[in-house]
Order: structure tokens, then C-alpha cells, then sequence
């Protein structure tokens, strides 16, 4: 017998019981351990945030990381070696970026679309591409000219041929969003 029958002569036997004895709980359960088990199917999403505080007030810190995005992106992410505008040349919502990186020896070329810009407040990018990718960028008043700094990043589909190497991109992603944002945080404070 297939495995996926058994556990769906099991669910039935379950659901059997639960409605002799009323058991409610125990058939959304059972449909729950389902679902789970089929999502089990599909890829899994990695994400991690990183989070700093910074000696200059949000605007500051707004103008370094979004109005000179192009100058200071790749210096806060050494990673990058070309960084292009596709369209009118600066970062508001629906403008696309070519960027290049080189992580660990392997090249990548991809297009990123920033689907959220708010002054002051917020920054988030989707790669269009594969691997599919978010990174957001969301800045808080700290008090007394201070901003804290958070970069999420979400790698949303964790493609099969990957799954063996979770635990070391988990760790990489997390390594690298931390280092960023310390690299923004460095470079805020010394230049502006």
C-alpha cells in the first residue's frame, strides 16, 4: 500500500471516532496534519531580519540608503558589482534595478522591482527573476536623533535542488543581513 493511503486510512478512521465520540477537535486536527502534509510538498521560504540602531535621525539615514541608492548599495553589500537603473534612474515604487553580484564565487544577473517606497519609513525590493527574493528596508524614529534599522530578507521559494543545503543558505542569509546592515550603520554614521 502507498504511503499517502495509509495516512488517508488513518485520516478516515480518525474522522470515524471523532464523530462517534464528538470529537471535533480531533478531525481538524487530522485535516490540518493533511494540509501540513502537503505542503510538505511544496518549497519552503527562508527569512531573516537583521536590526541596528543609528546615530542619525531617519531622514539621514532615508537620503544614504534610498536617495543615493546607486552610489551606496554597493558599498553597504560588496557583492554587488554592477548596479544599473532600467528606468527614470532613481528608487521610487515600480522603478527596476539590473544588479550583478558575485556571492561566493558564483555570478548572478538579476532584475529587482521596488514594490514599496515611502519616505522616511520604507524601502522593499522583489527580484522578477529566479530565485525569487524580497528585501525590505524599514527605518523607525529611536529617539534623540536616533533611527533603528531593519532588513528583512525573504528568499520565498526554496527551489528542490536546494533543500539538501537549507541550513547553510539559512546561515549565509542571515550572515549577509547582518553584515549589510552593519555596513549601512558604519557608513551612515562616518560620512553623514
Amino acid at each position: 500500500m502507498a504511503p499517502g493511503s495509509i495516512a488517508a486510512g488513518h485520516g478516515a478512521a480518525l474522522a470515524r471516532h471523532s464523530k462517534r465520540t464528538g470529537d471535533r477537535h480531533l478531525a481538524r486536527t487530522n485535516a490540518d496534519d493533511r494540509e501540513q502534509l502537503a505542503s510538505e510538498d511544496r518549497p519552503a521560504a527562508i527569512r531573516t531580519c537583521a536590526s541596528t540602531r543609528i546615530a542619525r535621525p531617519a531622514a539621514t539615514v532615508f537620503a544614504f540608503v534610498v536617495d543615493g541608492f546607486f552610489d551606496n548599495y554597493p558599498r553597504w553589500s560588496p557583492e554587488v558589482v554592477e548596479l544599473e537603473p532600467l528606468d527614470a534612474g532613481r528608487i521610487e515604487t515600480g522603478a527596476r534595478v539590473r544588479q550583478v553580484r558575485v556571492d561566493h564565487g558564483r555570478r548572478s544577473d538579476t532584475t529587482v522591482c521596488v514594490t514599496a517606497c515611502e519616505r522616511v519609513r520604507l524601502l522593499e525590493l522583489e527580484a522578477t527573476g529566479k530565485p525569487l527574493y524580497r528585501i525590505r528596508y524599514e527605518l523607525a524614529d529611536a529617539g534623540t536623533g536616533h533611527t533603528t534599522l531593519e532588513l528583512t530578507f525573504e528568499l520565498v521559494r526554496l527551489e528542490l535542488y536546494m533543500r539538501p543545503f537549507e541550513r547553510l543558505i539559512r546561515r549565509a542569509i542571515r550572515g549577509g543581513s547582518q553584515e549589510a546592515i552593519d555596513n549601512i550603520r558604519a557608513l551612515v554614521e562616518a560620512e553623514c
